[in-house]
């Protein structure tokens, strides 16, 4: 996202490490790439005017927050806004000691700090629930996580962004569009 806007600015196919090796089992000289390696790439060959100009976020899955690519976004002057893995470790502002595992606390933080948002998603308008916190991740640095369901029922996601002054709410709108 650039400024407002959606721009899909390439496509380029992830091919697994066995089809770079001949039927012998040899290298056949291609270069094997992950799709985060590709993605980095693709974020390194970005106009650097755009950067300037632009806030660009990076949305992503859950691969996309492993890694070093948080660190690479945050390099390149990007926000990467993705799902996490519930086994990564978070340590929130308000316990800096302690280290505590997404899986449980996601689900504690939303139960006691959930509140009801509305977001406008194309032209329908749908309501969520959604807790958030600030504090550091591992390999990351400095976060935001948000918890976020449908308000109707749903299951419960754990986004993160590297942009820890986003609002919640930018949060889930943001991760929403990358459908």
């Amino acid at each position: 996202r650039m400024g407002g806007f959606t721009i899909p600015l390439g496509i380029r196919l992830w091919l697994r490490e066995a089809f770079f090796r001949t039927a012998n089992g040899e290298e056949s000289g291609r270069r094997h790439q992950t799709p985060l390696s590709i993605a980095e790439e693709f974020l390194r060959r970005l106009p650097e005017r755009w950067r300037k100009r632009y806030r660009i976020v990076v949305l992503g899955d859950t691969e996309f927050f492993g890694g070093a690519f948080p660190k690479v976004c945050r390099t390149l002057g990007f926000t990467l806004v993705s799902a996490c893995q519930r086994n990564r470790q978070f340590r929130p502002d308000t316990q800096p000691r302690t280290k505590k595992n997404l899986s449980t606390y996601a689900y504690g933080l939303h139960y006691w700090n959930e509140r009801t948002v509305r977001i406008e998603l194309g032209h329908t308008t749908r309501r969520f629930r959604v807790a958030e916190r600030t504090g550091k991740m591992k390999n990351v640095g400095r976060v935001k996580i948000a918890t976020s369901c449908r308000a109707d029922g749903g299951s419960l996601k754990t986004l993160v962004s590297t942009d820890w002054m986003l609002p919640m709410k930018e949060i889930v709108f943001l991760y929403a569009q990358r459908w």
